[in-house]
Order: structure tokens, then sequence, then C-alpha cells
């Protein structure tokens, strides 16, 4: 796993808020799902380690689990 900005990764913890399911939950269906990982720091975690797919991955996953029929948040909190 490599260590990227956190501008151009998103979270696991945020995809799963997006998927409406527990963050272990979203991590397990990425990687099922072929999606590689990577690590960003993170000031709201005090430089924490987080486990992150990069951007244009968060957008194939979105695009993936609304074609598998599971209802998908927008970034606004609306159901999409």
């Amino acid at each position: 796993m490599r260590i990227e900005s956190p501008t151009r990764a998103v979270t696991v913890e945020r995809l799963a808020e997006r998927f409406e399911v527990h963050r272990t939950v979203c991590q397990k269906w990425l990687a099922q799902n072929g999606f590689e990982f990577c690590r960003v720091r993170l000031k709201e975690r005090r430089n924490q380690l987080c486990s992150a797919i990069l951007k244009a991955d968060a957008q194939k996953a979105i695009i993936l689990r609304k074609s598998q029929g599971y209802l998908v948040r927008s970034p606004e909190g609306v159901k999409v």
C-alpha cells in the first residue's frame, strides 16, 4: 500500500457513508471487487494513516455499486 495525498484519494470511511454501510463492510466489498487501496494522512485524524482509494477508483466504485442495485447517497446526503 502506498501513501497518497489526501487531495488525490477518498477514504474508505467517506465511501462507507455514501454506501450507508459500516466501514469494514465497505472495505471488504471494495477488495472483493478488485479495488486497490492506498493510505492517506489526515489532519482531522491527527495525521494517522487511513485506508483510501484514488478518486478515479472511487467514481468507478460508485458506478459499480449503483449497477449492482444498491442505493448510493450523493455527497450532499440525498439518495441517488
